[in-house]
């Protein structure tokens, strides 16, 4: 009987941790799932590069991974990818601290998003050392944004009902660029993969903006350059009635 109840214990104890083996590959992978889902939701800008600038960073994670990246062993190599083995091992272990610090106070999209800004900073600092131009071109770039988005939110109230189901596919990156000022007058390029049937739409809702007083002035200083601008077209999916196919 002692040996039976032996065998039984011993038993009893390699299912515990069996079953404790199982439960921790499941955890991984569910981690691994949601880093996945989460990268899949970070929004991508027209190169086709991870951005998360128009996601607001919480101040007091900011502050926290700041100090961190002081230490030892949370510092990012910035002249590697945010992909690299030691880099992704830097992030997994700042994901792991900004959690048990702050528990469920932030979500895991902001932990997610938080680390990849903070990676982001170290690199523009680092090419920037690297590139005495590099800090102006960035700043060219984020302004070219900035107006494209500013663009498209005028247009979009103009935007008649029947051309919604086409406008609603329309993306800041599709907007013309602002190639400088000639005599007070802005000069804009058109992108030369944009379909004849969006620039109709764009040129029919920009006489509309051109009637309302509110934005006449504004609309009326845009002049459009003989040449398409030469910026490569989008990476990601647009359909074919706004994108020319390749």
């Amino acid at each position: 009987q002692v040996a039976i109840n032996t065998f039984l214990e011993g038993l009893k104890k390699n299912q515990d941790a069996f079953q404790e083996k199982v439960l921790e590959k499941i955890n991984i992978l569910v981690e691994k799932s949601n880093m996945q889902v989460v990268e899949k939701n970070i929004p991508q800008d027209c190169s086709g590069e991870s951005t998360t600038s128009n996601i607001r960073t919480p101040r007091e994670l900011s502050r926290t991974l700041k100090n961190l990246s002081k230490q030892d062993g949370y510092q990012f190599i910035p002249e590697e990818r945010i992909e690299s083995v030691r880099n992704s091992g830097v992030r997994e272990k700042l994901n792991n601290v900004l959690k048990d610090k702050f528990q469920d106070k932030f979500t895991h999209l902001e932990y997610q998003v938080s680390v990849t800004q903070r990676y982001n900073s170290e690199r523009v600092k680092f090419r920037e050392s690297q590139n005495p131009d590099f800090g102006d071109q960035q700043k060219s770039r984020r302004r070219i944004r900035s107006r494209q988005h500013k663009l498209m939110k005028r247009r979009q109230l103009k935007v008649l009902e029947s051309e919604r189901p086409i406008w609603k596919h329309v993306k800041a990156e599709l907007m013309s660029e602002e190639e400088g000022e000639i005599d007070g007058a802005v000069l804009c390029q058109k992108p030369s993969w944009r379909t004849d049937k969006l620039n109709e739409i764009i040129n029919t809702i920009d006489e509309r903006l051109k009637a309302d007083p509110k934005f006449r002035v504004l609309m009326n200083r845009r002049k459009y350059a003989q040449r398409p601008c030469s910026r490569p077209r989008p990476t990601k999916y647009f359909p074919a009635e706004l994108v020319q196919p390749e």
